[in-house]
This record gives C-alpha cells, sequence and structure tokens, in this order.
C-alpha cells in the first residue's frame, strides 16, 4: 500500500496558496500551524518497518486544537506501539515573523 517515496511535494506558491484557502474560510479557528521538533519526527521514522506518518486533527486535555502524530507501516496501519507525538506548539501565539 505505502512505500514512503509517495509524491508530496508543492511548490511553495501552491502551498502558500493551500494555506490562505483554508484560512479564509476558517476565520475563527483558533489554532493556525503546529511546530514539531526535528528529533521527535526522526525518532518516529527511524522506527522498524514505518514508511511515513499520519497526523491526525485532535483536541488536548484543555480542549486546544492539536495534533497526534503516530508512525505508519508499509500496510497504512498506524503504529500505537511506537513513539506518538502530540505536545504542539501551536501558532498563535509562536508564529513565524513573516506572515503569509
Amino acid at each position: 500500500m505505502f512505500k514512503g517515496n509517495e509524491p508530496h511535494e508543492v511548490s511553495a506558491e501552491q502551498g502558500k496558496g493551500y494555506i490562505r484557502a483554508w484560512r479564509s474560510n476558517n476565520q475563527g479557528a483558533q489554532v493556525r500551524g503546529h511546530f514539531f521538533g526535528r528529533d521527535v519526527l526522526v525518532k518516529m521514522l527511524a522506527e522498524p518497518n514505518v514508511v511515513g506518518l499520519r497526523f491526525y486533527h485532535a483536541r488536548g486535555e484543555k480542549g486546544a486544537e492539536t495534533l497526534v502524530i503516530t508512525s505508519v507501516d508499509a500496510e497504512g496501519n498506524d503504529r500505537w506501539d511506537g513513539t506518538v507525538a502530540e505536545q504542539a506548539v501551536p501558532c498563535p501565539p509562536y508564529c513565524p515573523t513573516s506572515d503569509l
């Protein structure tokens, strides 16, 4: 099913356009983005039989929007027995200095 080399890249302009389109239809959204550090992503990708990551929209303990990340095997199964990431750093308040 999955090999880990699926084509996901888009141009910077396409990506920015997709973000702008989402923002224009979700102006009441409290969170615009989430940051995850490199170390946890590399750790998850290095686990045995992992070909990629899946990002789930979620709500944290205090009701805030967040993402939960699981590693995924070649059959498309989530690897709940490996590292699972959350603790995203939200934007706002931690946003880039230059906005779209």
